[in-house]
């Protein structure tokens, strides 16, 4: 299960914590629910790094944000923002 199933997770879900805990934090996706109407974005990022902060470490925080994402579609380094802005609205410092 740990090498070929990926799971995702919403803004609010505390479950995450659980999924990091049996499985590692290598297969975890982020999803935002857009555009569905009971969905927060545009606010699910920094919903997400609020999330359980004594469960979640910031590094898995940024796995799953971001490198997770990046591995599970096999982006090509040239293709990737320069800056960490031109991806989301959480500043860089706020996931390490």
């Amino acid at each position: 299960y740990k090498r070929n199933c990926w799971v995702t997770t919403e803004c609010e879900d505390p479950f995450v914590a659980d999924v990091i805990r049996w499985f590692g934090d290598d297969r975890i996706l982020w999803e935002s629910d857009f555009p569905h109407p009971d969905s927060k974005y545009p606010h699910t990022t920094n919903e997400f790094m609020e999330l359980l902060p004594d469960q979640i470490s910031m590094e898995s925080k940024a796995k799953i944000l971001w490198d997770n994402t990046v591995d599970f579609y096999r982006f090509p380094d040239e293709y990737l923002p320069t800056e960490f802005s031109e991806a989301t609205d959480v500043p860089l410092t706020a996931v390490g």
